[in-house]
Protein backbone atom coordinates (compact mmCIF):
# COMPACT_ATOMS: atom_id res chain seq x y z
CA UNK A 1 0.00 0.00 0.00
CA UNK A 2 1.16 3.60 -0.51
CA UNK A 3 2.99 5.60 2.63
CA UNK A 4 4.19 2.23 3.76
CA UNK A 5 1.28 1.03 5.08
CA UNK A 6 -0.37 -2.40 5.14
CA UNK A 7 -3.69 -3.75 4.37
CA UNK A 8 -4.70 -6.27 7.42
CA UNK A 9 -7.11 -8.86 7.34
CA UNK A 10 -6.90 -12.15 9.46
CA UNK A 11 -7.40 -15.53 7.59
CA UNK A 12 -7.58 -17.53 10.95
CA UNK A 13 -7.93 -16.87 14.49
CA UNK A 14 -7.60 -19.32 17.28
CA UNK A 15 -9.33 -18.27 20.44
CA UNK A 16 -8.42 -20.62 24.34
CA UNK A 17 -10.91 -20.29 26.96
CA UNK A 18 -9.74 -21.47 30.18
CA UNK A 19 -6.81 -22.70 32.06
CA UNK A 20 -4.77 -25.73 31.52
CA UNK A 21 -4.59 -26.26 35.55
CA UNK A 22 -5.47 -24.77 38.40
CA UNK A 23 -3.16 -23.97 41.53
CA UNK A 24 -4.72 -23.54 45.08
CA UNK A 25 -2.29 -22.26 47.55
CA UNK A 26 -2.83 -22.57 51.12
CA UNK A 27 -1.24 -20.41 53.84
CA UNK A 28 1.88 -22.24 55.66
CA UNK A 29 0.51 -21.73 58.88
CA UNK A 30 -1.74 -24.15 57.97
CA UNK A 31 -0.32 -28.07 58.87
CA UNK A 32 -0.71 -29.97 55.52
CA UNK A 33 -3.23 -32.25 55.78
CA UNK A 34 -4.70 -31.17 59.53
CA UNK A 35 -8.31 -31.02 59.63
CA UNK A 36 -7.94 -26.56 59.04
CA UNK A 37 -6.13 -27.67 55.64
CA UNK A 38 -8.57 -29.76 54.38
CA UNK A 39 -11.38 -27.71 54.98
CA UNK A 40 -9.77 -25.21 53.22
CA UNK A 41 -8.71 -27.15 50.42
CA UNK A 42 -12.45 -28.60 50.16
CA UNK A 43 -13.55 -24.86 50.36
CA UNK A 44 -11.08 -23.38 47.76
CA UNK A 45 -11.96 -26.40 45.07
CA UNK A 46 -15.44 -25.57 45.74
CA UNK A 47 -14.67 -22.52 44.06
CA UNK A 48 -12.49 -24.20 41.04
CA UNK A 49 -15.36 -26.45 40.31
CA UNK A 50 -17.69 -23.46 40.06
CA UNK A 51 -15.06 -21.76 37.55
CA UNK A 52 -15.57 -25.11 35.43
CA UNK A 53 -18.96 -25.56 36.00
CA UNK A 54 -19.29 -21.99 34.75
CA UNK A 55 -17.26 -21.84 31.87
CA UNK A 56 -18.99 -24.96 30.99
CA UNK A 57 -21.96 -23.52 30.58
CA UNK A 58 -20.65 -20.17 29.37
CA UNK A 59 -18.13 -21.60 26.44
CA UNK A 60 -21.32 -21.74 23.73
CA UNK A 61 -22.02 -18.27 24.63
CA UNK A 62 -18.34 -17.17 23.97
CA UNK A 63 -18.30 -19.06 20.77
CA UNK A 64 -21.51 -17.35 19.66
CA UNK A 65 -19.68 -14.08 20.28
CA UNK A 66 -16.47 -15.10 18.70
CA UNK A 67 -18.02 -16.25 15.52
CA UNK A 68 -19.96 -12.37 15.08
CA UNK A 69 -17.05 -10.76 16.15
CA UNK A 70 -15.36 -12.05 13.79
CA UNK A 71 -17.74 -11.73 10.78
CA UNK A 72 -18.17 -8.12 11.63
CA UNK A 73 -14.09 -7.84 10.54
CA UNK A 74 -13.20 -5.42 7.72
CA UNK A 75 -9.54 -5.25 6.67
CA UNK A 76 -7.63 -2.67 8.32
CA UNK A 77 -4.71 -0.17 7.23
CA UNK A 78 -1.66 -0.23 9.79
CA UNK A 79 1.88 1.00 9.95
CA UNK A 80 3.15 -2.70 10.51
CA UNK A 81 1.15 -5.67 10.83
CA UNK A 82 2.10 -6.49 14.41
CA UNK A 83 0.00 -3.33 15.03
CA UNK A 84 -2.70 -4.33 12.93
CA UNK A 85 -2.93 -7.93 14.96
CA UNK A 86 -3.09 -5.64 18.26
CA UNK A 87 -5.82 -3.22 16.66
CA UNK A 88 -7.99 -6.52 15.54
CA UNK A 89 -7.67 -8.35 18.61
CA UNK A 90 -8.49 -5.03 20.97
CA UNK A 91 -11.91 -5.25 17.85
CA UNK A 92 -12.68 -8.86 19.13
CA UNK A 93 -11.95 -8.25 23.06
CA UNK A 94 -14.10 -5.00 23.21
CA UNK A 95 -16.46 -7.26 21.32
CA UNK A 96 -16.35 -10.06 23.68
CA UNK A 97 -16.66 -7.78 26.63
CA UNK A 98 -20.40 -7.76 27.20
CA UNK A 99 -19.93 -11.68 27.67
CA UNK A 100 -17.05 -11.56 29.57
CA UNK A 101 -18.87 -8.97 32.15
CA UNK A 102 -22.00 -11.69 32.33
CA UNK A 103 -19.38 -14.31 33.38
CA UNK A 104 -17.79 -13.10 35.59
CA UNK A 105 -20.97 -11.43 37.39
CA UNK A 106 -22.26 -15.55 37.19
CA UNK A 107 -18.95 -16.47 39.39
CA UNK A 108 -19.32 -13.92 41.40
CA UNK A 109 -22.78 -15.03 42.11
CA UNK A 110 -22.16 -18.45 42.39
CA UNK A 111 -19.22 -17.90 44.53
CA UNK A 112 -20.62 -15.60 46.71
CA UNK A 113 -23.33 -18.41 47.78
CA UNK A 114 -20.06 -20.15 49.58
CA UNK A 115 -18.40 -17.57 50.94
CA UNK A 116 -21.17 -16.33 53.62
CA UNK A 117 -20.67 -15.33 56.84
CA UNK A 118 -22.63 -18.44 57.77
CA UNK A 119 -20.98 -20.96 55.51
CA UNK A 120 -17.70 -19.90 57.13
CA UNK A 121 -19.59 -20.30 60.85
CA UNK A 122 -19.84 -23.79 60.07
CA UNK A 123 -16.75 -24.02 58.36
CA UNK A 124 -15.39 -23.26 61.77
CA UNK A 125 -17.13 -25.80 63.42
CA UNK A 126 -15.72 -28.32 61.94
CA UNK A 127 -12.14 -28.03 63.54
CA UNK A 128 -10.84 -27.10 66.43
CA UNK A 129 -7.75 -25.40 65.78
CA UNK A 130 -8.17 -22.30 63.90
Amino acid sequence: MPNGLYCIQPTLIKATIGFDEFNVFIAREYQRYSCEFNIIREHEMTHVDIFRRTLREFTPKFNINLQKAVRRLKPITARTPERGAQAIQQDIQKTMLPITKKFSQALDLRNGRIDTAQSYLQILKRCKNW
